[in-house]
């Protein structure tokens, strides 16, 4: 270990009287490793000075420099001196909140952190009683003395022989001071390795957590696939039953025949409805998808419910099927009726539900030539670019919808969409915000908003789009799982456990809503709460982090 002393960088154990601080502080240079969360890439820095209630690092100011207010996880070591002269080291991990930050230059910051737990000793002030210090104080004077006396006697004995020995004495001091270099290079040297050494085993150890992690992700990713090519197999049956379903109709309709008069009357009614129908059944399915698609954090749980609503979307879709098949064969009856755009708009929803978007893009392209002032056509050819990853087309497509109806708020809500996707979180909360004001009560739209926010640490707005999400949606489980995060980001852990816990009652499946409230438990320093939420996550499949898994041993002594 290598210390220095005041300009040279040593260890400075007393601050100076007229320092106006209320303990003194101990400044040293050493290195020191730093999270800004569980999840967070670590970063590393250089202690400037530290004391029981905090420390002083550098850091590039880099994505990775925290700021001010924010958590952070440190370990570091601190020096501690015996009263027989020992020195040793003293390691700790602490948890602390950025209380200052200073830009020294463009690429070095100086952050400052107050721990939440105080260290066990005042590093500036040593555990060293004054008698101590006065003895091994007198001890070093009278060796001193000593040494001073036998020099005399040398110096007067040798006085003669001081011409002689000079050259020698001169080359003396040259090898010290080459041996004393040399010495401390390889002290300097033998910490570097040991640094290097920690550095290897810590970076084997993530090594084998990330092996581990990989195999478990692929485990899921098979039990996904399986349980994705179950649901198609489900949908093929669906298909199928459809298929039949739609002979029955045709046999249906040749008996028909002699009540076509009738029909011919009722078939613009018959067209609004199919067409109204059509659009509720894409937008429910839509919006259920998009909001379980959020809900389940694990990959596996995602592949349940996928294998779920891909059965009733199945089960949807043969229904409205049925409905465009006995809608077309009725047309067939109509001459009047051939190439109206409402046939290739039925068509291409159709499309677009069975996920053929080239064929729906094309139907929706003619509905527009033929209708170019239906807003519903520019919307569902806008939703089959974004489906294909066509993300301008399809803004230009909403853009032209919204042109023609203002108030159509689900444009606006799918165009938040596409910019919450691609990051641009500012666009997307402007999207959002006028799909709220063209619908109120568009929960989803409030829900995803407190999204963006989040997503730019704006916490406090967060919170109060994921409350009015939930006072128009109490059952949106999402909602309470995602202000329970934002209640994290707060410090105001209380309100995060609730959240997490009525998330929780609404799907005891939801294993990230386990996994986060064993976390805000364990800031709360409720180990044992902690624990078993940890089990509760573990046994639901969800991958605990090991870093996690460590702090929480290391607190609570198991």
């Amino acid at each position: 270990m290598t210390f220095f002393r005041d300009e040279k960088n040593s260890v400075v154990l007393a601050e100076k009287a007229n320092e106006q601080r209320a303990e003194q502080r101990l400044r040293y240079r050493w290195p020191v490793q730093f999270t800004r969360g569980v999840n967070k890439e670590a970063a590393r820095g250089q202690i400037v000075d530290v004391s029981s209630k905090g420390l002083a690092m550098l850091c590039h100011s880099d994505k990775h420099c925290p700021g001010n207010g924010q958590l952070v996880n440190i370990d570091f070591a601190v020096p501690h001196f015996g009263i027989a002269n020992s020195l040793d080291v003293v390691f700790f991990k602490r948890t602390g909140r950025v209380c200052r930050v200073d830009n020294l230059s463009d690429i070095v910051s100086r952050i400052a952190v107050q721990f939440a737990e105080p260290l066990f000793f005042q590093p500036g002030r040593q555990n060293i009683s004054e008698s101590d210090a006065q003895r091994i104080l007198r001890t070093k004077v009278q060796s001193i003395i000593r040494a001073e006396e036998k020099a005399k006697t040398y110096g007067e004995a040798l006085a003669g022989a001081e011409e002689k020995l000079r050259f020698y004495a001169e080359a003396k001091d040259q090898a010290e001071e080459r041996l004393r270099i040399e010495t401390t290079a390889r002290k300097i040297l033998e910490e570097r390795l040991k640094a290097q050494a920690e550095s290897i085993t810590v970076l084997q150890k993530e090594a084998e957590d990330y092996a581990e992690a990989k195999a478990r992700a692929e485990e899921r990713a098979e039990a996904e696939a399986w349980a994705r090519e179950e649901a198609q197999e489900r949908l093929r049956t669906e298909i199928q039953k459809s298929a039949d379903l739609e002979a029955q109709l045709q046999d249906r309709i040749n008996s028909y025949t002699e009540q076509m008069a009738k029909i011919k009357a009722h078939a613009a009614e018959a067209e609004i409805w199919a067409k109204a129908e059509a659009e509720y059944a894409i937008a429910k399915v839509r919006d259920e998808f998009e909001q379980k698609n959020r809900l389940y954090a694990g990959p596996k749980i995602r592949a349940d419910w996928t294998a779920k609503n891909k059965t009733r979307f199945g089960v949807k879709v043969a229904i409205y099927i049925a409905l465009m098949l006995t809608m077309l064969a009725l047309f067939r009856f109509f001459p009047g009726q051939a190439d109206k755009p409402i046939d290739y708009y039925n068509r291409g929803s159709v499309n677009l539900m069975n996920g053929k978007y080239e064929q729906a893009v094309f139907d929706f392209t003619r509905v527009v030539e033929l209708a170019p002032r239906m807003a519903e056509a520019f919307f569902n050819r806008g939703n089959a670019y974004l489906a294909k990853g066509w993300y301008n087309q399809a803004v230009l497509d909403y853009n032209r919808a919204v042109e023609i109806n203002p108030k159509f708020a689900q444009v606006y809500y799918n165009k938040g969409q596409i910019y919450f996707n691609k990051g641009q979180y500012d666009q997307a909360i402007m999207d959002y915000g006028k799909a709220i004001e063209v619908n109120p009560r568009y929960a989803k739209a409030f829900y995803n908003r407190g999204l963006s926010y989040g997503m730019q640490g704006q916490y406090d707005l967060a919170v109060s789009d994921y409350t009015k999400a939930i006072e128009l949606a109490p059952a949106m489980t999402e909602a309470y799982y995602n202000r329970g995060n934002a209640y994290i980001a707060k410090d105001q852990y209380d309100q995060a456990v609730l959240d997490f816990t009525k998330a929780v009652e609404l799907n005891p499946k939801f294993a990230a809503a386990f996994y986060n409230r064993a976390h805000a438990y364990y800031l709360k320093k409720e180990y044992e709460k902690a624990w078993q939420d940890v089990h509760k996550t573990e046994t639901l499949g969800y991958a605990v982090h090991p870093i996690f898994l460590k702090e929480l041993r290391e607190a609570s002594g198991k």
